[in-house]
């Protein structure tokens, strides 16, 4: 799903509250066998946990035959103070009716607003407009919508429906028996046909203390989310031993929610698997898969004594593999790979994260290995690793490894394409030399600098193009078009302020 605005201190939090979880399942996935290994890859070099793992230059290889399933990484960043981002100095503000040329319709929320940023038209459209900030006492951010504005939306594979989520009301509730007062989010979802505009209600209200957790299946017809209750919110909401529930509506047929399993606080992360029978899912109790076909999750992972975090990411091609973040209580999380078949799994070394404002990001390979970007030291060198997944040896084993910049000290926004390239962005808090967006043909080629990243202290959201011809990029809510020609437009003074959730259409 493309929630990419995730507070994780709080989500850590959550999980330490309650670790009761779901009850195991009647009917477990079909997991395709095990992949073939690919004839093209280097030996695989087992890795120490916490040791430099730069190679030296003459032992840089990489595949340049290989190719990705490029997979968005998640923010899990500190939440900043909200304020008004100023323009970047290296970019030009656009104008209505003179945006710059882009084979690819992009679709984001901006100024709470679902829209959609028309290559064909060269115009910016509202699909589903915000709140009224001027009426609201609250103000809004890229991470905190205000009553009325779109929070989020999970696409279909083809692009061409999606889910929306909508904050509806936010509601103080006391326990007067406890003395505790907490304030309920009710969202609306909605079900959007990209095509033809047309919007049709799912669900009028889904109670929730935070930010709603939901994805659309690939196919469109299925829609998975959390809550704490539907319809009006209760006092009861208000109890500090409020478990939530696991729904599933089905999004063409006008049938109600069904209920399928209570959640311990809550159910978060939702990921559809890509023959979309089934979904994993995380809450305090563990990492669960539900069949549509069955009728309770199964728990796939998890230990009633030891509260962990369970944060599913995506799922490799092979369809076996899961990328998730793994935490222990609220000390951070690392990155992990479960392979669903032997339940095991497998930390990635160097990616844990707790408060750091930039961390380790990664994405797959279309050969199920995958591209890590990490900084080597708060100050530097910025490197770039191939990883992959070892079953039999139980752990995540390093291909290939290369220094992409000893000036910059932070890499950010991996992606591989089909053609075999790399992309990256390199970022530091004054922006300027050395910084920008890049790719290479393989880790023993030059780079190639295609634009300018705007001067960053947190790792911003970046969304490449398909072809690899640019990127969109949203720093504190500024959005910023970065086309492999050189020129960064500042979009703000069309699009408006606080844009995030950036996706190209296919």
């Amino acid at each position: 799903m493309k929630i990419r605005i995730v507070i994780f201190a709080l989500g850590l939090l959550a999980v330490v509250a309650l670790a009761a979880g779901c009850a195991g399942g009647d009917a477990p996935a079909t997991i395709p066998p095990p992949p073939t290994p690919l004839e093209n890859q280097p030996p695989a070099e087992a890795t120490v946990i916490n040791q430099p793992t730069a190679v030296a230059p003459e032992l840089e290889t990489a595949v340049a035959g290989s190719s990705p399933t490029p997979v968005e990484t998640p923010t899990l960043a500190p939440t900043a103070t909200a304020k008004a981002e100023t323009a970047d100095s290296q970019s030009q503000p656009v104008a209505a009716g003179s945006l710059p040329p882009t084979g690819y319709d992009l679709l984001f929320v901006a100024e709470g607003a679902l829209k959609r940023w028309q290559a064909a038209s060269g115009q910016v459209l509202t699909l589903i407009p915000g709140g009224d900030e001027a009426a609201s006492d609250e103000k809004r951010d890229a991470g905190l919508p205000i009553v009325g504005d779109v929070a989020g939306y999970s696409l279909s594979r083809d692009g061409r429906r999606a889910a929306v989520a909508r904050l509806t009301a936010s509601t103080p509730i006391s326990d007067t028996i406890n003395a505790v007062t907490v304030t309920v989010q009710t969202y609306a979802l909605s079900y959007l046909d990209l095509e033809t505009g047309s919007q049709r209600e799912l669900v009028p209200a889904v109670n929730i203390v935070g930010r709603l957790s939901f994805a659309l299946s690939q196919d469109g017809r299925h829609l998975a989310f959390g809550g704490w209750s539907l319809g009006q919110p209760t006092g009861s909401l208000a109890s500090g031993a409020q478990n939530g529930s696991l729904y599933v509506v089905e999004t063409e047929t006008g049938a109600a929610p069904q209920t399928i399993s209570s959640c311990a606080p809550q159910c978060h992360d939702f990921v559809w698997h890509p023959d979309n029978n089934f979904f994993v899912y995380g809450d305090g109790g563990g990492l669960f898969l539900y069949n549509l076909s069955a009728s309770q999750p199964e728990l796939l992972a998890g230990d009633p004594a030891i509260t962990r975090y369970y944060g599913p990411i995506s799922w490799a091609k092979n369809g076996r593999w899961l990328l998730m973040w793994l935490g222990l209580g609220v000390e951070g999380a690392d990155r992990a790979i479960f392979d669903v078949p032997t339940k095991q799994t497998m930390t990635i070394p160097n990616t844990f994260q707790y408060a750091d404002p930039l961390y380790a990001e990664l994405t797959w390979m279309q050969d199920d290995r995958l591209f890590l970007v990490r900084a080597e030291s708060p100050e530097g060198p910025a490197i770039g690793e191939t990883w992959r997944v070892n079953v039999d040896a139980g752990e995540v084993q390093r291909d290939e490894s290369v220094v992409l910049s000893t000036e910059v000290a932070h890499p950010t926004a991996p992606v591989h394409w089909a053609n075999g390239r790399f992309g990256y962005g390199l970022i530091n808090r004054d922006g300027g030399a050395g910084t920008g967006l890049f790719r290479r043909v393989a880790f023993t080629e030059p780079a190639e600098r295609l634009n300018a990243m705007p001067a960053a202290l947190y790792a911003p959201e970046t969304a490449w193009l398909p072809d690899g011809s640019g990127a969109a990029v949203a720093q504190q809510g500024r959005l910023y078009y970065a086309p492999a020609d050189g020129t960064l437009y500042d979009m703000q003074p069309v699009v408006g302020p606080w844009a995030h959730d950036l996706t190209w259409l296919p």
